[in-house]
């Protein structure tokens, strides 16, 4: 097997990936527009990529509440604290 030469195994490693991201980058921007829904969108995608992650949780907690669906909210915000009760 010939080895792969340097620069594509670095441009591969560096290569973004989804399950990198961190939860919220967008939050302050979603918020600010008032898009909820887009919110919410990217809190599912945190939870589902990261579920052990309290913040993810915290985040789709938010998005729940400020679109009216609060038992929702409250669930997921009370998952969060299970994840990270301090």
């Amino acid at each position: 097997m010939t080895p792969k030469k340097p620069l594509p195994l670095l441009n591969e490693a560096m290569r973004p990936r989804p399950e990198w991201t961190l939860p919220g980058v967008e939050r302050a921007t979603y918020r600010s527009m008032e898009k909820f829904s887009e919110m919410l969108a990217d809190a599912d995608r945190a939870v589902a990529n990261r579920p052990l992650w309290a913040v993810c949780h915290n985040l789709r907690g938010q998005s729940l509440y400020l679109l009216g669906r609060y038992d929702e909210a409250i669930h997921s915000l009370d998952r969060a604290i299970e994840l990270d009760p301090h």
